[in-house]
């Protein structure tokens, strides 16, 4: 399996947990609090990443600034578009 065939995988894993069950955190996916993502708001390794399905995200009122908007069901894009040693946060709510 290739190195982007993993990446990809651990990304679609990311989105799943994040999608189907938020409150779960698996083995090697940390959960970071708001107080921290704060304090690296700054760090040129963070991306942030707004996984919300279209509606949801364009009814909310609340988005993290300098997020970017990512198709939950369009992984392979994602997984391509990340540097592979950045400190990525997805989140959906």
């Amino acid at each position: 399996m290739s190195k982007s065939s993993i990446f990809a995988a651990f990304i679609a894993l990311l989105m799943a947990i994040c999608i189907l069950a938020p409150p779960a955190v698996g083995d090697g996916i940390s959960r970071i609090e708001p107080e921290q993502l704060k304090e690296r708001l700054n760090d040129p390794d963070l991306h942030i990443i707004d996984v919300r399905v279209l509606p949801a995200w364009e009814r909310s009122d609340s988005k993290i600034a300098g997020a970017v908007r990512a198709d939950p069901n369009d992984v392979s894009s994602l997984a391509k578009s990340l540097p592979k040693n950045a400190f990525i946060v997805l989140y959906c709510s």
